[in-house]
């Protein structure tokens, strides 16, 4: 009768123990799977990529290249095509940079791409616009009865605001340009004025062409 009572009791403790262990396993696989999970959620989350131009690829033959002068600082294309150079270059004596086409000759194109103002005593928005009038109209005699500004609210964001100079007499010929190489034309290239909500005392002109954007207009930066 003894002999039958311990071989129960053995049995029953095998089964106890047996089943203590798969708790214990499974236990043990819950433990780890929660863990795993813990540590997914501490791992970082890739860098989402930025998209300005000084990240994006560049055009075939060309290469970024980060440039400072006249207060700014801007990103640039240097593009080399055949036998033609082509880039953005600061003039060496006035805050302008220019388109540049180096054709291995002695001449080498330009066209106004970026231009900065400096009107000190500006205090406001109007106050600068009516400071950039001074100083074009100086350059190359514009008429201020044929050309306004006008505000782009496309082109404006929290920091700045855009404008465009446009003709008044909209029947004039599209060939005849009042407003020189400040005027902007409709499907034509980007042209307006940037003013810095901040830094009214600087507003820059940019002109971005339609094709082929060598200079990152986004990311332009007040250095100074």
């Amino acid at each position: 009768m003894v002999r039958i009572i311990l071989f129960f009791v053995s049995i029953f403790t095998l089964l106890f123990s047996s089943s203590c262990w798969k708790l214990g396993e499974e236990k043990q696989i819950h433990t780890k799977l929660s863990d795993q999970k813990e540590i997914k959620k501490d791992i970082p989350k890739k860098e989402e990529r930025k998209t300005s131009w000084e990240r994006k690829t560049p055009y075939i033959w060309c290469n970024w290249e980060k440039k400072t002068w006249a207060w700014l600082e801007l990103w640039v294309q240097n593009c080399r095509i055949k036998w033609k150079n082509l880039t953005i270059n600061a003039n060496e004596t006035l805050p302008w940079y220019f388109y540049e086409v180096d054709s291995w000759s002695w001449f080498i194109s330009q066209k106004l791409a970026i231009q900065v103002f400096k009107n000190p005593e500006a205090k406001t928005i109007e106050d600068s616009l009516q400071k950039i009038w001074e100083k074009i109209n100086t350059q190359n005699t514009i008429n201020k009865n044929n050309c306004k500004f006008k505000k782009d609210i496309n082109l404006s964001d929290k920091e700045s605001e855009a404008y465009t100079l446009i003709k008044t007499w909209t029947w004039m010929s599209q060939t005849w340009t009042t407003c020189w190489d400040y005027e902007y034309i409709e499907n034509g290239n980007k042209k307006y004025f940037k003013i810095f909500l901040k830094r009214i005392t600087k507003p820059i002109f940019i002109n971005q062409t339609k094709d082929k954007q060598l200079f990152d207009e986004k990311n332009i930066k007040l250095i100074n």
